[in-house]
C-alpha cells in the first residue's frame, strides 16, 4: 500500500500535470541541491564534470546548464524545482555525459550572474547513485567571492572552418576554450550543453582574450572559463557562441522562461513518482574537492 509520505509526492507529481509544463526529460537519474542564500532563477550558472575525464588539471569535458533538458532550451539548470519543496536547486542529469558510469565521482562548479556576480559556489564533488531516481543535495556548495563570469564579444566566422572567439575576463589569465558541436534539439540555435576542451589562451593585461577555432562548423558553439596554472577551472563560465559568432557583449544574466522554470512536466512528474515509490536519497553535507 502507498505511503501517506508517496502519496503526497505522487498528488504534487499530479497537480504539475495541469500546468501542462513542457516535453519529457531525457534520462532516469537527478541530482539537485539548493545554494546557500538562494540565488533567484537567472542569477546562477554551473559547469559539471567527472573526475576520471581530468587531464592534468582540465577536464576534458563538461556540461553547463544547458545539458539539462537541453530540447526545451538554455538555462533550464538552475530552475524551480517542485519537490523537496518549490525553489530554486541547480539540476543535473550525469546521465547527459558520454562516458558516466556508477559510482562515478562527479564536480559542479556554481557562479553567480547579475545580482550575484562575483560568487562562486563548491565545487561540489559526490558519487554519482544510478540506483536512486532522485538525490537531493542540500546547501552542498559553501559560497566563495570569485571572478566575475567571463563575457563573450563579437566574433567572427568565414562561412567554412575559420571561427575567432572573443571575451572579456581575468586580466593575465589562463581561460579554456571549450567547443560543443552538438545542437539543443529545441530550434533555438543553441547547443546540448556538452562541451569538449579545445585549447587554453590567456587574457592580455587588459583582460582582452581571443582564440582562433580553424576547425569549427558551421554548428560550433564555444565558451571560455578562467583556469588556475595547475589547469583546474577557477571561475565560471561565459555565455555560449552562437554557431556564427555574432553573441552580443553583457548577456551574462539571462532567466528562466516560465512555465518551462518548473522543468518538465513529463521529467517532474517521472522523478516525482519515482522518488515517491523507491525513496528520495539527500546529501545534506558536501564533500570537498579532491577529498
Amino acid at each position: 500500500m502507498m505511503t501517506k509520505k508517496a502519496m503526497i509526492v505522487l498528488v504534487l507529481g499530479l497537480s504539475l500535470m495541469g500546468l501542462g509544463v513542457g516535453t519529457a526529460l531525457a534520462g532516469s537519474t537527478f541530482d539537485v541541491g539548493s545554494l546557500p542564500g538562494t540565488p533567484p532563477v537567472g542569477e546562477v550558472n554551473w559547469i559539471a564534470w567527472l573526475t576520471k575525464n581530468v587531464t592534468s588539471g582540465v577536464p576534458q569535458q563538461i556540461l553547463t546548464e544547458d545539458g539539462t533538458n537541453p530540447g526545451v532550451g538554455t538555462n533550464q539548470g538552475y530552475q524551480i524545482f517542485a519537490f523537496p519543496t518549490s525553489a530554486p536547486r541547480w539540476i543535473l542529469q550525469v546521465a547527459n555525459f558520454t562516458n558516466e558510469a556508477a559510482n562515478d565521482e562527479v564536480n559542479i562548479l556554481l557562479g553567480g550572474l547579475g545580482g550575484s556576480s562575483g560568487t562562486l559556489w563548491g565545487p561540489h564533488t559526490f558519487l554519482w547513485d544510478t540506483g536512486t531516481a532522485l538525490t537531493v543535495h542540500d546547501d552542498a556548495a559553501s559560497a566563495t567571492m570569485g571572478p566575475a563570469c567571463p563575457t563573450q564579444l563579437q566574433g567572427s566566422w568565414d562561412g567554412v572552418s575559420e571561427k575567432i572567439i572573443n571575451w572579456s575576463g581575468t586580466p593575465n589569465t589562463p581561460h579554456h576554450i571549450y567547443r560543443s558541436q552538438n545542437p539543443s534539439g529545441a530550434g533555438n540555435g543553441a547547443s546540448n550543453g556538452r562541451y569538449t576542451w579545445l585549447a587554453t589562451a590567456s587574457t592580455d593585461s587588459g583582460g582582452s582574450g581571443t582564440y582562433t577555432d580553424t576547425t569549427a562548423t558551421v554548428e560550433s558553439w564555444h565558451i571560455v572559463v578562467p583556469a588556475n596554472p595547475d589547469g583546474s577551472l577557477a571561475g565560471c563560465h561565459s555565455e555560449e557562441s552562437n554557431p556564427t559568432a555574432l553573441t552580443l557583449a553583457g548577456a551574462d544574466a539571462q532567466g528562466g522562461n516560465l512555465p518551462s522554470a518548473y522543468l518538465t512536466l513529463a521529467g517532474v512528474l517521472l522523478v516525482l513518482t519515482a522518488a515517491a515509490l523507491a525513496g528520495v536519497r539527500r546529501r545534506p553535507v558536501a564533500r570537498s574537492a579532491g577529498s
